[in-house]
């Protein structure tokens, strides 16, 4: 079983939970199932239809751990961080896809991934547990 949490930004919202609480009784169990799923088999289900790795076009966009949790049926993602020195996955954002590609999205998750990275020690003050 893996770890899971919230990320926290530092003046205290936490977008991928705000983001689940304001989901509609269609897609909110396929979330929660998800979500489970990813706590028991974690990196298990990596390259399947449940998760992948979210891709760079370049180095510079290259972030180490950062995955997509989804669903194609309902269309919705999770910005995904795997923090591997505590073996515990970081949920940072969620959106509705709404075409093939949403750049915006992505790197509004990436740059949170970024943010938690950058916050060093004071990181793990900055998670909550699912």
């Amino acid at each position: 079983m893996y770890s899971l949490y919230y990320y926290v930004r530092e003046n205290g919202d936490c977008p991928c939970r705000d983001w689940r609480t304001h989901q509609d009784g269609r897609i909110a169990p396929s979330i929660d199932a998800r979500i489970e799923q990813l706590r028991l088999d974690g990196l298990k289900i990596l390259n399947t239809e449940m998760m992948c790795r979210v891709k760079a076009k370049n180095d510079k966009e290259r972030v180490p751990g950062f995955y997509e949790l989804r669903h194609e049926g309902k269309k919705w993602r999770i910005a995904v961080l795997y923090v591997a020195r505590i073996q515990a996955f970081i949920l940072l954002c969620g959106w509705r896809k709404k075409q093939r590609v949403q750049p915006e999205d992505i790197a509004h998750a990436r740059a949170l991934a970024r943010e938690y990275l950058d916050s060093g020690e004071t990181s793990e003050g900055r998670m909550q547990c699912l």
